[in-house]
């Protein structure tokens, strides 16, 4: 009975750690281009005519919209340590107070790190 109690403690507990996303609306800021071979960088001040990435989260779900691509859903984010999370080829870490946040996506052939402005959508 001892040790029940106890799991079922510690359970409870690990729950008080576990950090739930808020509703954001975030937007790219600059987007770095990382060659995976050889580390070449370039970075990509985005501009009317490229399009500004939108992330937007809302229920620990990730769509994104871009100019020349309507909102999608990218998948669903999970928390991998406080103010990171993951959904498919991305990773989110965020600022403490989820102003800011770094993407990372990988791919085979190009690395895109974004960092993004961001702001909690009210209910």
């Amino acid at each position: 009975m001892k040790i029940f109690l106890i799991l079922v403690m510690l359970s409870s507990v690990s729950n008080i750690w576990a950090q739930k996303i808020p509703n954001l609306l975030c937007q790219t800021q600059f987007t770095l281009h990382i060659n995976p071979i050889t580390f070449a960088v370039r970075k990509v001040e985005p501009s009317s005519a490229q399009g500004i990435d939108v992330y937007r989260i809302e229920n620990d779900e990730l769509y994104i919209s871009s100019l020349d691509r309507s909102e999608y859903r990218y998948n669903k984010l999970n928390e991998a340590e406080k103010f990171r999370f993951y959904g498919g080829h991305k990773t989110i870490l965020f600022e403490r107070d989820y102003k800011y946040a770094i993407s990372t996506h990988t791919y085979d052939d190009d690395i895109r790190v974004l960092k993004l402005k961001c702001s909690v959508k009210s209910k």
